[in-house]
């Protein structure tokens, strides 16, 4: 497991800086805690990188398989392009048959975070202030875990409190 200060100053701040090359708006203070949080949840801070015992998600971030190639689908979007190279120059395997492999979400963090925010890009609802933690809970389980039996917004805070703060 790593520091959370570290995952955030060498992993989500460098990489969500990056996404905002093209849009501003996938880099902000909400976009740090949310992905720290689901990284806490999802993983308990990359405890689980192969798969969480209550999931087939990947990597720190917990990305599905269909997932993947469900985000691969949308940065096909020809008004995609400039995100998807630039979600490509993060992975190590630049082959797009039809994406790079699904194990880059266990061995590559920086891409898998990409990866997960895009997820959360793809939501028209907006996302919650950075100051409200709960509300950041809610957002990942409504619109991320979508798993009714595990995961809730407390719990959510409770995985963040114990292992980003």
């Amino acid at each position: 497991m790593i520091k959370s200060m570290h995952l955030e100053a060498e992993i989500v701040r460098p990489t969500l800086i990056k996404l905002a090359e093209f849009d501003p708006r996938l880099y902000n203070e909400g976009a740090v805690k949310l992905m720290m949080g689901t990284a806490a949840q999802e993983s308990d801070l990359g405890f689980y990188l192969r798969q969480h015992p209550r999931g087939p998600g990947k990597g720190w971030w917990s990305v599905e398989d269909a997932t993947h190639t469900d985000i691969w689908r949308y940065l096909a979007k020809p008004s995609k392009t400039k995100l998807r190279d630039i979600v490509l120059s993060l992975a190590r395997d630049k082959s797009l048959n039809p994406h790079p492999p699904h194990s880059e979400l266990i061995d590559n963090p920086p891409y898998s975070l990409a990866v997960a925010r895009i997820k959360y890009w793809m939501i028209s609802t907006p996302m919650p202030d950075a100051g409200n933690l709960l509300a950041l809970g809610g957002y990942w389980d409504k619109f991320y875990n979508v798993n009714p039996v595990h995961g809730t917004a407390q719990e959510f805070v409770d995985s963040y409190n114990k292992y980003v703060k």
